[in-house]
């Protein structure tokens, strides 16, 4: 595929599947990667003139967890798109939340926060997102990656993250919730978390 992008770049036209017809495209090409390009040069999985014909203007986006700087300002516009399009108020966060948000080191960067956002707006049901709401999204997000085998990772870059005794609940229905430090009548699978540090 790299062949067919060089070739698209340099001559500027493209042939549609199943047509032999070549039409000119006047556009304007951004590209990004969260790979390091230059690696894959040294090691032959990218090729040469590709990589200079993409690389007329660089900007290098640090990963999340470079931006401490960032996260306030990406929670509340992350906070206050959801709300709108899930069609409830902004309940916003508390100051602890954020401590928590600040400590994560975020390693599916803007898509995992928003992602725990979301899930934390579900989770705390209208009211301000606190800590044991944002680390409830953490793990869920950490449990959908690596499976069941997250809850016996005591070494986990979230362990200093989450309260003692964290409980999560993966929920059947919109009935089950998790919970922190006691127990619900429908939790059908409860995981107990404990804190090493």
């Amino acid at each position: 595929i790299q062949g067919k992008i060089l070739r698209f770049l340099q001559e500027k036209s493209i042939e549609r599947l199943g047509s032999g017809e070549t039409v000119s495209a006047d556009v304007r090409v951004v590209a990004a990667t969260n790979r390091d390009l230059e690696t894959a040069l040294a090691e032959g999985r990218f090729r040469e003139d590709l990589y200079y014909r993409l690389t007329v203007v660089t900007i290098n986006i640090p990963p999340l967890r470079d931006r401490a700087g960032d996260l306030n300002l990406l929670c509340d516009y992350y906070l206050a798109r959801l709300s709108k399009e899930m069609g409830m108020d902004n309940p916003g966060m508390t100051g602890e939340a954020k401590s928590v948000v600040e400590k994560h080191s975020w390693p599916g960067n803007v898509r995992e926060l928003e992602n725990t956002l979301q899930k934390a707006l579900i989770f705390c049901r209208g009211y301000p997102i606190g800590p044991e709401g944002i680390s409830q999204a953490v793990q869920a997000w950490l449990l959908h990656l690596l499976g069941d085998s997250f809850l016996d990772r005591s070494t986990s870059c979230l362990a200093c993250h989450l309260p003692r005794g964290f409980q999560f609940v993966l929920a059947n229905n919109r009935d089950t919730w998790p919970r922190t430090h006691g127990d619900h009548p429908r939790m059908p699978i409860v995981y107990q978390y404990q804190c090493s540090s």
